[in-house]
């Protein structure tokens, strides 16, 4: 049996980098310290890399939302004992496509394997791992790349550089217009048909609208199709959709996870939300299971900035193991929390091992373990107790 571990988001935020810079290098290992002995139980631990990397420390974050991170943080990723990253997601552009060849070299650097992005055409056939015997395809989708706010829209001859479940944000001209002065009454009737297409579509922020998916939808059915021809035993699919710290998952989200499961996919794992959801874990007889998100892994939301009542200092390490028939045995997870440290940083930290620390020192957890059966129940989906807060949580087979 193999045990396949998943995190959510990992950031790092114009205030990390400020936070780890010393003298002129950086060194982030101690934001992983205390969860590495988590992960090297895992046979290989998979994770969604929120944001670009600089091979040569040029042109760092200086821009709330538009990231670029130091190459050691990077580094220290991998040496926390995470073997894999998703680089699909909506900041992957935010450097244009130097930015994703820069990303691209400094993980093959490091030692990551990852797909979702991609600098030279000779790698857009899907990945596959091998773990233990096991063959893995591996597949990474983002639903866009903030286009609206980095302005770096591909052209038809470039958008094999990201794969996309539809079209990037605004990237019709007159969509753009339109939505832009939605209020104005000549938009009137571009409304009244964006609603009738798309529920919300005019109303929503514009990272949640639906945008033309037909020849993205082509592209995955291929992806997944490939990877059968090959034979491989799982599928795994890291998911990029959703809002932003929505109290649910969105309606689109259930229904690209139904379709990508129904289309051959075993394991999808969401990102995007920065909160913990929950997921859909009653498939497993037919060796198929989801999470809608996982919270993000590292981050100074919730902590050092905004939102403060979402949660989003949580996370949940989800944990899938595979048996020798190569068939889902069991799922668990575990909750860890982002703690802030000294001169504005941050530390990763299995709950459990707060737990246990506040206990010695005679500290009162009762909030620690309130929060801890929230999130539990958001990602489980029933009531729980707190004898059910262990280091590592099972969910029964449904």
């Amino acid at each position: 049996m193999i045990k396949l571990s998943f995190l959510g988001d990992i950031m790092c935020k114009a205030t990390m980098i400020k936070s780890y810079k010393v003298n002129d290098k950086y060194d982030f290992s101690s934001i992983f310290s205390e969860v590495k002995p988590l992960l090297a139980t895992s046979d290989y631990v998979f994770a969604n890399l929120e944001t670009p990397i600089s091979y040569d420390n040029n042109s760092l974050t200086n821009v709330k939302f538009c990231f670029n991170s130091p190459f050691e943080f990077a580094q220290a990723v991998y040496e926390a004992g995470i073997h894999f990253v998703a680089t699909a997601n909506n900041h992957c552009l935010d450097r244009g496509i130097k930015g994703i060849e820069s990303t691209v070299k400094s993980l093959d650097k490091i030692g990551f394997k990852h797909t979702g992005i991609f600098a030279n055409q000779e790698e857009l056939k899907p990945l596959v791992l091998e773990v233990n015997g096991i063959k893995i395809g591996m597949v990474s989708y983002t639903y866009g790349t903030n286009a609206f706010a980095n302005h770096q829209y591909l052209n038809s001859k470039e958008k094999w550089h990201v794969n996309l479940f539809q079209n990037q944000e605004l990237s019709n001209p007159i969509d753009k217009l339109l939505y832009t002065h939605k209020d104005h009454p000549i938009c009137f009737p571009y409304k009244v048909i964006g609603e009738l297409m798309h529920r919300g579509n005019m109303t929503r922020p514009v990272y949640e609208r639906r945008e033309a998916d037909s020849s993205c939808k082509r592209k995955i059915v291929k992806d997944i199709r490939t990877l059968k021809n090959e034979s491989v035993d799982l599928i795994i699919m890291y998911m990029h959709v959703g809002g932003q710290y929505n109290n649910k998952p969105m309606a689109y989200t259930k229904s690209l996870t139904d379709w990508l499961l129904n289309l051959g996919v075993n394991i999808i794992v969401g990102s995007h939300e920065h909160v913990v959801h929950g997921g859909i874990f009653n498939r497993m007889s037919e060796n198929k299971i989801a999470t809608y998100s996982l919270g993000n892994f590292d981050g100074v939301a919730g902590i050092y900035e905004a939102p403060f009542d979402k949660m989003a200092e949580y996370t949940v390490v989800w944990h899938v193991y595979i048996n020798d028939d190569k068939w889902i045995e069991k799922t668990t997870y575990s909750i860890l929390k982002t703690i802030p440290t000294q001169d504005s940083g941050i530390k990763v930290v299995p709950c459990l091992d707060l737990l246990n620390e506040n206990k010695q020192k005679g500290i009162d957890s009762q909030k620690l373990i309130d929060d801890m059966i929230s999130i539990c129940e958001v990602f489980y989906g029933v009531r729980c107790e707190e004898n059910m807060l262990t280091s590592e949580a099972e969910l029964p087979i449904m």
